[in-house]
Parts: structure tokens; C-alpha cells; sequence
């Protein structure tokens, strides 16, 4: 699933994106010179594909999905801990929320994150 995962974003992003893994499941995209609406159209991009990619295994077919944090250096700059917690933190609220969404951070701790898609709000 992870195979599948890491090929699908691969061919969501520019070459000069970076993808990496963090631990586990988690996986951080650093996105140059994008804005948070245009992040926020590759992580929905992402988070479609992903829910209607079916992978085999052991013989038997396996779909997931995935939720998606985004931290914007317009709102927290360019302090990549800072990002990465920010982003953590939109994670666990789309986890919250749902799951299998995509959610912003919020520059307002209290807020913790919000969601820019309309079926979202």
C-alpha cells in the first residue's frame, strides 16, 4: 500500500517537489512556490486517486484512504519544525473530522485547522 501510495503522489508532483517519509504511514510533501490553494488542489488530487486505488494484496483486493494535513509558509514561514508540527496538526483534525480529507492549519492555535473545500466548511 505504501509502494502504491508513494508512486501515486510522485506523479501528482512536480520534479521539483520533495517527498519523504517521516515514520510509518506519515509522509511529509514540501511544495515550492505554491500557494495554499494550489497545495490544497494536489492534496485533493492525492486524496481522490489514493481512495479509488486498489491495491492487491495477498491476493485480495485492498483500498485505504488518506488524510492530509498543509502548512503554509505565508502563515507559519519557513521554519520547517514549525510547518511539520502545523501540518501534523491538520492531520489529526481531518482525522477528527472524518477522515479521508484534506485539511489547512490554521494560524489561530485555538481554530487547529480548516478545511478550504466547501463540502468541507
Amino acid at each position: 500500500m505504501l509502494v502504491s501510495f508513494v508512486g501515486l503522489v510522485n506523479g501528482c508532483i512536480r520534479p521539483s517537489d520533495f517527498l519523504f517519509r517521516i515514520v510509518g504511514e506519515e509522509f511529509c510533501c514540501l511544495l515550492s512556490h505554491t500557494t495554499t490553494e494550489q497545495a490544497h488542489r494536489v492534496a485533493e488530487r492525492i486524496r481522490h486517486q489514493f481512495e479509488m486505488t486498489t491495491v492487491d494484496v495477498a491476493g485480495a483486493p485492498v483500498k485505504a484512504t488518506a488524510s492530509l494535513g498543509i502548512a503554509s509558509t505565508d502563515a507559519f514561514g519557513f521554519e520547517l519544525d514549525t510547518l511539520m508540527r502545523r501540518a501534523d496538526m491538520a492531520v489529526f483534525a481531518a482525522k477528527r473530522a472524518g477522515r479521508n480529507r484534506v485539511m489547512v492549519a490554521s494560524v489561530n492555535e485555538a481554530e487547529e485547522a480548516v478545511s478550504v473545500a466547501g463540502a468541507q466548511l
